[in-house]
Formats: structure tokens, sequence, C-alpha cells
């Protein structure tokens, strides 16, 4: 291959990284919002959900997305997680969120007695139907302490259990629109309300 092919290549390569990175902020995924109480002034950051794949690549889809908030009136040094997993699916009580973090495994419970449905309807775009799709979610209390260890340990894979079945992604991966980085970014977000994660 000649010099004028690789740049030619690497050229399309860097456009097709940047256009996935616009469109997982233009769709919202791993967003940060700020959002401030006219009824008693307390403070929130939402992360939006970004993706947890089912492996490193990013290219394997995924069946668990995870958001992340922190509001000012919530127990001192504790984040909620709102964890997403593909279809209509009732996730187990108590708990059901479990991170095997550099092979210790951890396990969370549940802030919910039920899972949350939601119902994504299809949609037309560039000429091409996108089908509509089905979410089930939980909350989950995070510690600081936890969460610190999520994003610095070297290998994180994650399970959300279901009543028939369970789901799981890896959670150490820094493809664009996986949770990891977004997470990170969010963190940083915090330290200007004073919140340090990590």
């Amino acid at each position: 291959m000649n010099i004028f092919s690789k740049v030619i290549l690497t050229t399309l390569a860097m456009i097709s990284i940047s256009g996935c990175v616009a469109l997982n902020e233009m769709s919202g995924i791993g967003a940060i919002r700020e959002n401030t109480s006219t009824f008693d002034g307390s403070k929130e950051v939402l992360m939006e959900p970004a993706f947890v794949y089912a492996d490193t690549s990013g290219m394997s889809g995924w069946q668990i997305k995870m958001g992340v908030r922190w509001s000012s009136k919530m127990p001192k040094d504790t984040l909620v997680f709102d964890v997403y997993v593909d279809g209509a699916h009732s996730i187990e009580r108590g708990k059901s969120l479990l991170f095997n973090i550099d092979g210790k495994v951890v396990e969370i419970s549940t802030m919910d007695d039920t899972t949350d449905f939601q119902r994504v309807p299809g949609f037309v775009h560039a000429g091409s139907y996108i089908p509509g799709r089905s979410t089930s979610s939980k909350r989950y209390y995070i510690p600081f302490s936890l969460a610190s260890q999520l994003v610095n340990a070297k290998d994180v894979r994650v399970k959300v259990l279901l009543s028939k079945t369970y789901v799981e992604g890896i959670f150490s991966t820094d493809v664009v629109g996986s949770a990891k980085p977004a997470i990170i970014k969010y963190f940083d977000k915090l330290k200007e309300y004073g919140v340090f994660v990590n």
C-alpha cells in the first residue's frame, strides 16, 4: 500500500470516529445534564445512559446501559446508578447488580421493588425504518468508594440478574459510547460542585 492510500484510509477512519462521537453526543448517549430545583434549590447532575458492551470492541452490541445521578439531597458520598436492560424483563429484587472488579465480585442491592418498563417507538431515519424497542430498569445506590474502583480497575465485568436469566457486559472498555469514559467525564463535572468521587 502506498503512502497516499495510507493517508486516505487514516483520514476516513478519523472522520468515521469523529462521526460516531458526534452521533453519540447528539443522541444523548452519556450526555450530562444539570438541574437546580425551583422548589428547594437542590442541585442534581445526571448522566444519560451509556453502553456496557458485550465485548471490548464495542462491535458486539449491548444488553446493558448505565446512567448516573447525584443530588445535593442524597446521602453523603453516594451516587445512584440507573441500570437499563434491553427488552422487557423483570430485574430481580435484592442483590441483582454484580460487578467483577479485577476478580473480586461485589453484589449491589436495588433501591426498587419493581422493574420500570419503557417502550421507545420506532421511527424512520434516512428512508429506513428503525424498529421500536423496550427497556427495563432499576436503580442502585453506589458508594463513592465503589464508583472509584469501577473507573480505576483494570478489568470490570457487569452482570444483571433477571427473573429467569441474566445479562452480562464489560464495563472496562473505552470504546466510543461506552459507560466507563462517560462516567469519568461525569465525575469531572461533579468536581464543579465540590464533589470528588475519585
